[in-house]
């Protein structure tokens, strides 16, 4: 009987977790290795009093399929489920408004406008949106805003929500790593709003279309061990890997041994990438490989704090801003606030009277990284008083989590899409080296999910 192929996954997140799937049930022998005590990556659930919330990625973009089909492959498709509020906010100014149906902050309509910023904004924004289409792209999403609807739409709606997403402001935004296909669709339909009509089709809430998966995205995590492990794969956790050997196979050395493979997949950082694959010493694309890679813009560290609170006023109030709020403001600390437990009904229903989760993110665009836990706490709370003002009187925390998280979103500034291409043109002379997470495919699980897909279909 012949041998198993054997392939080795550095990494141990989602993304390195759904490529060792798709590499087991195409009849590899499948280790990963992990060098935290634990798998998941930024996907993570820890308790908050009584409940059970996720300190990490909470959902999902329901604009491409990928984790989707995984959450079926996986058997969690029922329950998924989508937000029972979807409605989210931006501030900026000190002044607070609904996010209007769109892309990224971009209105679909000048009454919209007109009804958020005035009619001489309204008035602007559609004689901007008349003129010809450049056949040459704006570098940024920011200057694309500003040259078809205006400064004041660019500034008071899309920058606060580039800002809330990406960590990026919208004039540092590159136009083909956070929308690659929208000035296409503004070629093809005469101008800029017409095009966001037409890419989000029917227009709903504002926001991109979001899931998660009842009893939060841990739940998908633990599902992709059990499955994994249900199918052989082993995972070794606090395993650092501290060289690469190529010889025809990959040769991972670890502080306690070599592994061998037919098929490598790196799904770490790209630093972390770019080191490994420079003790790589008689593969000649490698080197161009980590140059590309350590050429990547850099990621930004995230701080999360999640809250509960109780409060009656806010318990009567309902949801005052929706699923939440993304801030472009200095009078307020955080870049962004969900009220996890308006927008997610299975969490609302395990929380006693009055009581709210709410999460706030902090760091890309605002430095918070010496700040100490107690004063993160108690910023926190000032700032959801601040963004809920007139609903919530006390917000007496209950109980609180601080997560820090590290490098982890992608900064999708210029330059980043000229890095990528050069990075997957040295990868397609390696067809036996996968790369994925969030460094080269950018944030949020679906792009991840996605990039794992493919790489194991180019690979495997």
């Amino acid at each position: 009987m012949a041998e198993r192929r054997r392939a080795i996954v550095i990494g141990g997140g989602v993304a390195g977790l759904s490529w060792a799937l798709d590499a087991a049930e195409a009849g590899f022998d499948v280790t990963v290795l992990e060098r935290d005590g634990r798998v998941g990556g930024v996907v993570r659930s820890e308790m908050l009093g009584p409940v059970l919330v996720d300190v990490g990625a909470e959902s999902f973009a329901l604009t491409r399929p990928d984790v989707l089909g995984l959450t079926d492959r996986l058997g969690l498709g029922d329950d998924v489920v989508r937000p029972s509020v979807s409605q989210a906010h931006v501030m900026r100014g000190g002044r607070l408004m609904p996010i209007p149906p769109g892309l990224l902050g971009i209105p679909a309509d000048a009454d919209d406008i007109a009804r958020l910023l005035g009619a001489d904004a309204a008035d602007e924004a559609r004689a901007r949106d008349a003129a010809p289409v450049p056949d040459e792209a704006p570098a940024t999403i920011g200057l694309l805003v500003r040259e078809r609807l205006g400064d004041v739409v660019a500034e008071t709606l899309v920058d606060p929500v580039l800002a809330g997403v990406h960590a990026t402001h919208a004039d540092d935004a590159e136009l083909m790593s956070v929308a690659p296909s929208l000035h296409a669709a503004v070629r093809a339909h005469g101008g800029l709003m017409p095009a966001v009509r037409a890419l989000r089709g029917p227009l709903g809430p504002a926001g991109s279309p979001v899931a998660t998966i009842t009893g939060g995205m841990g739940r998908l995590v633990r599902a992709l061990e059990r499955t994994l492990a249900d199918r052989g794969v082993r995972i070794e956790v606090d395993t650092e890997v501290v060289a690469l050997r190529h010889d025809g196979d990959w040769h991972v050395r670890t502080p306690t041994g070599e592994h061998d493979a037919d098929v490598l997949c790196l799904a770490v950082p790209a630093r972390i990438a770019a080191g490994l694959l420079r003790t790589v010493t008689n593969l000649p694309p490698s080197a161009d490989l980590g140059e590309s890679l350590d050429s990547l813009p850099t990621t930004d560290d995230v701080l999360l704090v999640t809250l509960l609170i109780e409060d009656a006023a806010l318990a009567r109030a309902g949801a005052p801003v929706g699923s939440g709020v993304l801030v472009a403001d200095d009078t307020v600390h955080t870049k962004a606030m969900t009220h996890a437990s308006a927008k997610w009904g299975w969490l609302a229903e395990q929380l006693p009277a009055d009581h709210h989760v709410v999460r706030l993110s902090y760091g890309g665009t605002h430095d918070v990284g010496s700040v100490d836990t107690d004063a993160l706490v108690a910023m926190a709370r000032a700032d959801v008083l601040r963004l809920l003002e007139g609903a919530a009187e006390v917000a007496t925390v209950r109980a609180s989590l601080v997560t820090r998280w590290r490098g982890a979103l992608t900064r999708p500034i210029v330059g980043r899409s000229h890095h990528l291409a050069r990075i997957d043109e040295q990868l397609a002379r390696l067809p036996r080296l996968a790369l994925t997470g969030s460094s080269v495919a950018g944030n949020g699980l679906a792009g991840v999910v996605g990039r794992s897909a493919r790489e194991a279909a180019r690979t495997l």
